[in-house]
C-alpha cells in the first residue's frame, strides 16, 4: 500500500512539475518574442538613421560640388559667356557655349544666361527653362543664394544650379544650368538597404516625393506624389539636407515588422507546441505506468475509470477555459485589449455598412421595392442634409459651402421619396468629404428649370481617372484611394444612388478634371 501511495505521489508531482515547466517555457517564449521584436525594430531604426544621414551627406556634397563647378566654369569661360551676353542673337557663339557646357557637364538638362535682375538674355524656344526656373533666377538674383528642388518638365525632371559671373561694371550676370534629377537616384540606390526605401522629400510641400532610388518622382506609378498617412508612419528616420529644401527619409517596407513578428511568433508557437507535446508524452508515459499498476483491478472498474478519464479531461479543460474567460472578463481591460476591442468595433461597423449596402442592392433589384413619392420642400431638404452631414465633415476638417441661398426657394418643391433622396445626397456629400481632402471645402449649388431641380456637389480632390469614369456607377467600382489614407469603401454607394435616382425617374451624373475635383449632380422633377 505504501508503494502504491509513493507511486501515486510521484505521478502527481511529475504532472505538477510538467505544468510548471510548460508555464515557464510559455512565459520565456513570450518574453523572447517581445524582446526579439523590440531588438529588430531598434536594429532597423539604427540602419535607417545611418542610411538617411549618409544620403543627406552625399546629396549635400553633390549639390555643393555642382555649385562649385558651375562657379568654376563661369570663371574659366567668362569671355565666351560675356560674348553670349553681349550678342544673344548670335547662334554660333551660343552653340559654342552650349558645347562647352555639355562637355563640362554631360548631365546638364538646360542652361541660360540672365542679367543681374534674373531676366534671361535669350529666349528658350524649346521650353526647357520653365517659369519655375525663371522664378529661381529671380530668387537667386535677390538673395544671392538658392536651395534647389525638383522642377517637373515633360522632357525631364530637373533641379537648378546658378552662379554669378563678371567682375566689372556691366559684365555682371547669372549663369543658370539645370541638371537631370535622375542622377541623384543612383546615390539613393547605392545607400538603400534591403527592406528599406530611401527618398528625398520636400517637407514644406506636405512631404512631396522628389527623388527615389529609381530617379525623379515621375518614375513612380501613382496619382499623388505626396506621402500618404500610412507611408509617413513607415518613416524610421529623416535627415535635413544642408543647402537644399530636401530631407532624406528612410521608410521601411510596409510589412517588415509585422512579418518578422509573425515569423518569430509562429516559431515560438511551434517551440511551445513541441515542448507541450514532449511534456504530454512524458505525462502519458507516467500515466501508462500508473495504468499498469491498476491493470490488476476488475475489468469493469478499469473501463469505468478509463471512460471517466476520457470524459473528464475535455470537460475539465472546457470548464477551466470558461472559468479563465470569466475571470478575465471581471478584470479591467488592458490597453492592448482595448485596442482589440476598438479594432473589433471598427470592423463590425464596416461589416454593418457592407451588409446594409448589400441589403439595399438586393432590395433595389427586387420587384418589391417601392418609393413613397411626396412633395418635398427644397429648403428643408437641403438644410436637413447639411445638418446631418456636418459632424462627418468636421471629422475631416471639411466645411460645406452652400453657394445658393436656399431661403429664396422656400416655395419650391420637388417630387421624391425624401428618405431615399436624403440617402443619395448624403452619399455624395460624404464622398466629397472623404475624397476631396482634409481642410478643404465642399461646394453645394442649386439650379432650377421650369421642370427640374438640380443639386450639385463639388469637391477639391484629385478627380476621377479617365479609365474609371465609364464605370463609376457600376457595382464595386473603386478608384485609387492612396491619397486618402484609411478610407475604405464597398464600391456600392454610387451604384445604389444610381438605382435610386433611376427609380425616381431622375438623373445622376458627374463632371471631373484631374487635379480639379469632381462635381456630382442629381436632378429631380419639380412639382
Amino acid at each position: 500500500m505504501n508503494i502504491k501511495k509513493a507511486i501515486h505521489f510521484c505521478f502527481k508531482s511529475y504532472v505538477l512539475f510538467t505544468l510548471l515547466l510548460i508555464l515557464v517555457i510559455g512565459g520565456t517564449l513570450i518574453w523572447f518574442v517581445q524582446k526579439s521584436s523590440h531588438d529588430f525594430v531598434d536594429y532597423h531604426n539604427s540602419i535607417a538613421k545611418g542610411s538617411s544621414a549618409g544620403v543627406a551627406e552625399q546629396i549635400a556634397f553633390f549639390i555643393g560640388e555642382q555649385k562649385r563647378l558651375v562657379k568654376l566654369f563661369a570663371n574659366e569661360n567668362l569671355p565666351l559667356i560675356l560674348a553670349v551676353k553681349n550678342d544673344p542673337e548670335n547662334d554660333d557663339v551660343l552653340e559654342t557655349l552650349d558645347a562647352a557646357i555639355f562637355k563640362y557637364f554631360p548631365n546638364r538638362f538646360a542652361f541660360t544666361i540672365a542679367d543681374n535682375s534674373g531676366e534671361p538674355m535669350f529666349e528658350d524656344f524649346d521650353g526647357l527653362v520653365s517659369d519655375a526656373c525663371k522664378s529661381d533666377l529671380r530668387t537667386f538674383s535677390k538673395d544671392k543664394h538658392y536651395a534647389p528642388y525638383i522642377h517637373p518638365n515633360s522632357e525631364s525632371y530637373h533641379f537648378d544650379v546658378m552662379a554669378n559671373f563678371g567682375h566689372q561694371e556691366g559684365e555682371h550676370g547669372i549663369l543658370f544650368i539645370s541638371f537631370h534629377a535622375d542622377v541623384m537616384g543612383s546615390i539613393l540606390k547605392s545607400t538603400q538597404v534591403l527592406h528599406h526605401n530611401i527618398m528625398l522629400l520636400y517637407p514644406k510641400r506636405k512631404d512631396l516625393i522628389e527623388v527615389v532610388a529609381e530617379g525623379a518622382r515621375n518614375h513612380l506609378d501613382r496619382l499623388d506624389y505626396r506621402l500618404t498617412k500610412k507611408e509617413k508612419s513607415q518613416i524610421l528616420h529623416r535627415q535635413p539636407i544642408r543647402g537644399t529644401r530636401w530631407e532624406a527619409a528612410d521608410l521601411h517596407h510596409v510589412n517588415l515588422f509585422s512579418d518578422y513578428e509573425s515569423q518569430i511568433r509562429n516559431n515560438a508557437i511551434f517551440m511551445f507546441l513541441l515542448a507541450l507535446l514532449i511534456s504530454l508524452l512524458f505525462v502519458n508515459r507516467l500515466y501508462r505506468e500508473e495504468s499498469q499498476r491498476k491493470h490488476a483491478e476488475a475489468q469493469k472498474a478499469a473501463m469505468i475509470g478509463l471512460v471517466a478519464h476520457e470524459f473528464r479531461t475535455p470537460v475539465t479543460s472546457i470548464l477551466g477555459a470558461l472559468g479563465l474567460l470569466r475571470h478575465m472578463a471581471e478584470k479591467k481591460l488592458k490597453k492592448n485589449e482595448l485596442e482589440l476591442v476598438d479594432m473589433a468595433h471598427a470592423n463590425s461597423n464596416r461589416l454593418q455598412l457592407l451588409v446594409n449596402d448589400f441589403l439595399d442592392v438586393q432590395t433595389l433589384e427586387s420587384g418589391n421595392f417601392q418609393l413613397d413619392i411626396k412633395e418635398v420642400s427644397l429648403t428643408d431638404f437641403i438644410t436637413s442634409a447639411l445638418n446631418n452631414n456636418k459632424m462627418y465633415g468636421d471629422q475631416f476638417k471639411v466645411r460645406f459651402n452652400l453657394l445658393t441661398d436656399v431661403s429664396t426657394f422656400k416655395d419650391v418643391h420637388f417630387l421624391a421619396d425624401e428618405s431615399r433622396a436624403q440617402q443619395v445626397l448624403s452619399n455624395l456629400l460624404s464622398n466629397a468629404v472623404k475624397y476631396g481632402g482634409p481642410n478643404k471645402s465642399v461646394a453645394i449649388s442649386i439650379d432650377l428649370t421650369a421642370h427640374d431641380v438640380k443639386m450639385s456637389v463639388q469637391d477639391q480632390g484629385k478627380g476621377i481617372p479617365i479609365e474609371l469614369q465609364s464605370r463609376m456607377f457600376q457595382e464595386f467600382a473603386k478608384g485609387n484611394n492612396q491619397q486618402v489614407s484609411g478610407i475604405k469603401s464597398t464600391g456600392l454607394g454610387l451604384n445604389i444612388c444610381h438605382k435610386i435616382m433611376t427609380k425616381h425617374g431622375g438623373k445622376i451624373g458627374f463632371t471631373s478634371e484631374i487635379n480639379k475635383g469632381i462635381c456630382f449632380f442629381i436632378i429631380f422633377r419639380r412639382k
